[in-house]
């Protein structure tokens, strides 16, 4: 009975390890479904990051284009400008022309209004797409730090 005793003991033991080795294996195999959780979510998030970086990139782009022609027109209203002044001082006769070029500055000057507008836009849109980089940033740094 000394010995039945002893592999009696011996079992309950084998048991209790087995026991505790199911529950370690049991809890890393939580740990690990978690962390591919927190992958595939930090994946998402970076494509995210993505998209607003490359509307960022679109967003600078276009407000390039628009400084260059607000640019543009502004030294061609300054130009039309010294025209109008040269012409009014030599010429009065060519009024007609004078009303012709008025027309042209006007108009040019609702276009570069028109130009502010977009520029103001894509500013407003480049400090949204800012923000929510900034955001997402800090949740990748948060999830990265629990992983």
């Amino acid at each position: 009975t000394g010995m039945e005793k002893e592999t009696k003991m011996s079992r309950d033991r084998i048991q209790r390890l087995e026991e505790d080795i199911n529950a370690g294996l049991n809890r890393e195999e939580q740990k690990i479904q978690q962390m591919t959780g927190m992958e595939a979510e930090i994946r998402k998030k970076s494509a995210g990051i993505e998209v607003l970086q490359k509307s960022l990139s679109e967003a600078l782009k276009a407000k390039a284009n628009v400084d260059a022609k607000y640019g543009e027109l502004k030294s061609e209203i300054h130009k039309l400008e010294e025209d109008i002044k040269t012409g009014l001082a030599r010429e009065e006769q060519k009024s007609q022309q004078i009303v012709g070029l008025e027309m042209k500055i006007n108009s040019q000057k609702a276009d570069i209004d028109a130009l502010k507008n977009s520029v103001s836009d894509a500013n407003k849109a480049k400090a949204e797409a800012d923000i929510k980089c900034e955001a997402l940033n800090s949740e990748v740094q948060n999830l990265n730090q629990s992983l």
